[in-house]
């Protein structure tokens, strides 16, 4: 039986995965905040956190 590195076996897989990291955590959060509601929600719920977050309305 041939060792064969993590890298190399992965290897037809890495560009999906990756495509779907990037779409997970970066694109879908970005779309959602064009989206009036979920907006709304998120200034909502940062009025109610017993902490300041920086950058937020």
């Amino acid at each position: 039986m041939v060792k064969r590195s993590l890298l190399k076996n992965a290897g037809k897989w890495a560009p999906v995965l990756g495509f779907m990291w990037v779409a997970s955590h970066i694109a879908v959060p970005l779309l959602i905040l064009r989206i009036p509601v979920a907006h709304d929600f998120l200034i909502t719920l940062e009025s109610k956190l017993p902490f300041e977050i920086p950058g937020i309305v």
